[in-house]
């Protein structure tokens, strides 16, 4: 095994043949292996020493092979309410005061089936196979006459005078279990990837790096750090920082949890220039990492480094595999992407604002023969037309008062070689215009002030968020600029046509800000991504993902809600909001009216149904879980602005 794969122990054939046909559906290549209890142990210990990446089993053998002690994530078959109903249906045919016996993750999930059911349940947790034996002479004593549970139990209970009923998973447990183990095979990968990536970086890596933990003990020394120290990681390691670093202050930086950025230090005849920061998680101070480098190097590669930058310009980031969804649309509009990138020819992307324009301009750049070179964005709505001019254009020694004496290269000649992306291109002057119709007619630029033509390679990838068809029809863009800037077309469909990408995208922006505000948010719940599926986004991805950081800063640590993302949602100013109502004189009726309004009729239709969620959904024509969110919303605003809440959402 290489890591990749999950082992199925299935404790009983019955849940063996369920595991095979969901496996058999899906086409995984997951070993499926029948044992119980100690035996499942013993078969999850093998799989590990054979390289499994994650075990699957259910009930009581689950809690033995987690006890067993095994480094690889172990995943429980999830024994649901309807598996629980379905058996003690099956054991009430035997009489009205029915058994279970099970670990306390089969125990804990008999809650309401007494009323349901019209039974007596008599429940017995056991936390070791030795502890179902004394459980099942209980439940004689009390005269049951047929038991639920597992393998072991079942395989006893006729031993007691009782009747056993196997405690069942259904297939979509199963495929619940075996969706979790990938996910979480490929979580642990990636991890383990990273962490190969960071120690090869660490070892790559110019800089001198050290770290100490909370004692001041020294746990890394990179062999850039041997070599302008020349003290061995072998020597070091392991060590109080002060027994082996002259001079040091990273215990110092341990004890005052402050950062030293800058710091100018002598190690021997070696002047360095270091930067030391205390490594916090969840507020406290773990250690401290410290990176250096020789002044002198420093110095020599500041040259290298600025010129060649100034050759290569700006630099793309984003690939294909960057952008998030999986609907339709965005499918298309990849698809389309990348065959452009195959071609030199120029392209206009038309989309609304925040839907990522940019993110798919640097996409096409990296995927064409273009890659190697510099990638320049501009967004021509943020510059005057003068100064848009010199910017994209250059100008020549003392063009205009205050330029350079040795002149200036515009941004097209900066990218010669690769692309040049303008944003916002319909916000362009008429004077600008004909000086790019120039550029893509000619292939050669001329500099503000200046007489000499300078010839360029650059391929061009125009955006705007309006349709420049419509403005070569009012006469407010130039129409033989229109046709040699769309040769191809692109266009990013908005959020509101791509919802079921909203999940995803949500998931996405949860991780990055959580991470970067070095926060921990345990999730999101199903009913709030449904708000955020039903809102419009006028400002797209962008939108959203500035709502999802409003969130993470406002969340304190839970999971976040429905009635957040509508707090966070209802705050954008009218002339936003996905619709409008209005009074009958045709007056935009405020927030709180519409609010109230809808308040007084949902109500209403819940007092017309009996109080009957389910047929109130249906005659508002809205699904249940969102009439149980409107209900829940109400419920919080009431409580903390009135003190209490007349209904109830139960």
């Amino acid at each position: 095994m290489t890591g990749n794969e999950v082992v199925f122990i299935a404790p009983n054939r019955e849940l063996e043949m369920v595991a095979r046909e969901v496996v058999r559906e899906l086409g995984e290549p997951i070993t499926i292996e029948l044992g119980v209890l100690a035996e499942g142990a013993r078969i999850a210990k093998e799989a590990e020493e054979r390289g499994a990446g994650a075990v699957i089993s259910r009930g009581g053998t689950t809690v033995l092979i987690r006890k067993a002690g095994l480094s690889i994530p172990v995943i429980d078959v999830r024994v649901t309410g309807y598996d629980i109903m379905r058996a003690l249906h099956r054991a009430k045919h035997y009489g009205n005061h029915v058994g279970i016996v099970g670990f306390s993750n089969i125990v804990r999930n008999v809650e309401d089936a007494e009323d349901i059911l019209d039974i007596r349940v008599h429940k017995e947790q056991v936390s070791t196979p030795e502890e179902i034996a004394p459980a099942l002479a209980r439940l004689r004593d009390r005269k049951v006459k047929a038991v639920v549970g597992g393998t072991e139990v079942i395989k006893r209970a006729g031993d007691y005078g009782m009747a056993g009923v196997l405690l069942s998973s259904g297939k979509e447990a199963v495929f619940e279990a075996i969706s979790e183990a990938k996910t979480v095979v490929s979580a642990r990968r990636r991890e383990i990837e990273r962490a190969e990536r960071l120690r090869a970086i660490l070892s790559a890596v110019y800089s001198g790096v050290v770290a100490i933990d909370a004692t001041g003990v020294v746990t890394l020394f990179n062999p850039s750090a041997e070599r302008i120290t020349g003290l061995r990681a072998g020597d070091v390691i392991g060590r109080h920082v002060t027994e082996v670093i002259p001079n040091t202050r990273l215990h110092l930086v341990l004890e005052r949890r402050e950062a030293e950025l800058g710091q100018i230090q002598r190690l021997g005849h070696t002047t360095i220039i270091t930067n030391r920061l205390p490594v916090v998680v969840n507020g406290e101070v773990i250690g401290v990492v410290a990176s250096f480098e020789d002044v002198t190097k420093i110095q020599k590669l500041e040259e290298t480094i600025r010129h060649e930058l100034y050759a290569r310009g700006h630099v793309a980031k984003y690939t294909f595999d960057d952008i998030v969804g999986r609907s339709k649309g965005i499918k298309e509009a990849i698809r389309r992407a990348k065959s452009f990138a195959e071609v030199a020819s120029t392209i206009v992307i038309e989309a609304e604002t925040g839907t990522g324009k940019e993110m798919f301009a640097q996409a096409i750049h990296l995927a064409s023969p273009r890659r190697q070179g510099p990638f320049v964005a501009v967004n021509c709505a943020a510059l005057p037309e003068t100064l848009l001019e010199s910017e994209l254009f250059g100008y020549a020694p003392g063009a205009f008062t205050g330029a350079k004496q040795g002149g200036k290269p515009g941004l097209f000649e900066v990218a010669h070689g690769g692309t040049i992306f303008l944003d916002e291109i319909a916000e362009t002057s008429v004077a600008v215009q004909a000086r790019l119709l120039r550029v893509l007619q000619e292939k050669e630029v001329m500099r503000v002030g200046g007489y000499k033509v300078i010839p360029i390679d650059v391929r061009i990838i125009a955006a705007t968020n309006r349709k420049l068809a419509d403005l070569v029809a009012q006469g407010r863009f130039r129409e033989d600029l229109f046709y040699r800037l769309d040769v191809l077309n692109l266009r990013i469909p908005p959020l509101r046509e791509r919802r079921e990408d909203i999940p995803l995208l949500v998931e996405h922006f949860l991780r990055s800000a959580a991470s970067r505000m070095n926060k921990t948010v345990k999730g999101i719940s199903t009913e709030a991504i449904e708000a955020m599926m039903e809102y419009d986004w006028p400002g797209n991805v962008r939108q959203l993902e500035n709502t999802v950081e409003q969130l993470v800063v406002l969340n304190g640590e839970h999971v976040i809600e429905a009635w957040e993302v509508e707090e966070v949602i209802g705050r954008i100013p009218h002339t936003h909001r996905a619709s409008q109502g209005s009074a009958e004189d045709g007056t935009p009726l405020s927030e709180s009216t519409l609010e109230e309004l809808e308040r007084v009729t949902v109500m209403k239709v819940l007092s017309e149904t009996g109080w009957n969620k389910a047929a109130a959904a249906r005659r508002l024509g809205i699904s249940k879980t969102t009439l149980w969110r409107r209900l829940k919303a109400w419920e919080k605003r009431c409580a903390s602005s009135y003190g209490g809440w007349k209904g109830t959402v139960s």
